[in-house]
């Protein structure tokens, strides 16, 4: 039975779509962390940093209790954050960029403190954001092509005040992307695909408005997709495997329309996942490994509906998690150190139920 009254207090999406900014599902590069309706974390994959919270680096090819509790996770290529009930920022995982926050450059493979708070986070490969109480956005980590948004490429160590405010935040590998307060959408970060969308292949190391308002924003390695508050899908960036759902064209360095709606969008490393008003779950890019969950391993270069409903998703570098209607949570694609949870280490190339449940009430 769904736990409402830990959703209301620590979401505040109960009967409604605000859970997008409160991940309760996320993957990294090769592991997956989701929390269940008691708030327990649960995590299982790759390990070898420590990215699980399980106290070592060995991986785990199904879900394992890290005995935390938190309201929201989201995982970078190795490391992972939660925020806690009381809204403290706990990492683990690598920290060779400073991307743990906690004024150093050492793994952690225990969840620990960063004595900040925040009422959202989100991680690209080696970098970390969160949003504070007080919308000010600040991060940390790997800031090479200025994905930290502070003026510079200096890495940190520490969380830094950007001076941004922001109510939603997404990141790609090496670039960062906020919906303000008036949902005007700015970027900062590597470029050279066009994923700022700033009509050029620059990069950035400030956040810069891109001139368009948007609902929800998901960044893949090298692309963004932003939903307008139409329902209409906008995609910028490479598109070298189909991932902008466009056809058989080049990258982009604006936003275009692809034509669809949707209410929600998650992006692995080269494919994109939306969830269209119906729950339907359609998708398109690369294919490799079966990410796509169509029962094939061709790619595919326009959105294409995999017969799956859905009412949230999470992308791997190449796979895809959903929690469907039911709360189930399902599957598919790399598998090879145990992402998917269902036990073993073998790819899947159609959706397959983990046989975990996160209970959500969502509309």
């Amino acid at each position: 039975m769904l736990n409402e009254t830990f959703f209301e207090k620590n979401h505040g999406f109960v009967g409604g779509w605000e859970f997008v900014g409160s991940k309760v599902l996320d993957c990294g590069s090769d592991h997956t962390i989701l929390i269940r309706d008691d708030g327990s974390v649960w995590s299982t994959g790759s390990n070898g940093n420590g990215q699980l919270g399980l106290g070592d680096t060995n991986d785990r090819r199904e879900f394992v209790n890290t005995s935390i509790t938190a309201k929201q996770v989201a995982c970078g290529a190795w490391h992972t954050v939660a925020i806690k009930d009381d809204g403290f920022v706990w990492v683990t995982g690598q920290g060779t960029w400073g991307q743990l926050g906690l004024e150093d450059t050492t793994d952690r493979n225990q969840f620990t403190n960063t004595g900040v708070t925040a009422k959202q986070i989100a991680c690209g490969l080696w970098h970390t954001v969160v949003i504070k109480e007080d919308n000010l956005v600040w991060v940390t980590g790997y800031n090479n092509y200025g994905q930290l948004g502070l003026g510079n490429t200096n890495n940190r160590s520490q969380f830094t005040d950007t001076g941004v405010t922001a109510k939603y935040v997404a990141c790609g590998d090496n670039h960062t992307v906020v919906i303000k307060d008036d949902n005007s959408v700015w970027s900062t970060g590597y470029n050279h695909y066009g994923q700022l969308g700033l009509g050029d292949t620059s990069n950035r190391n400030q956040f810069t408005n891109i001139g368009m308002t948007a609902k929800q924003v998901a960044c893949g390695e090298n692309h963004t997709v932003i939903i307008k508050d139409d329902n209409s899908v906008w995609v910028t960036g490479g598109n070298d495997y189909g991932q902008l759902g466009l056809g058989y064209v080049g990258n982009k360095d604006e936003f275009t329309n692809t034509g669809l709606t949707a209410k929600f969008v998650a992006c692995g490393s080269y494919h994109t996942v939306i969830i269209r008003d119906d729950n339907s779950v359609w998708v398109t890019g690369l294919n490799q490994y079966g990410q796509l969950g169509l029962g094939d391993i061709d790619g595919r270069y326009g959105f294409t509906d995999t017969g799956i409903t859905a009412k949230f998703a999470a992308c791997g570098d190449s796979y895809t998690v959903i929690i469907r209607e039911d709360d189930s949570v399902w599957g598919t694609g790399l598998n090879d150190y145990g992402q998917l949870g269902l036990g073993g280490a073998y790819n899947k190339f159609q959706f397959v139920d983990t046989g975990i449940r996160v209970e959500l009430f969502v509309k």
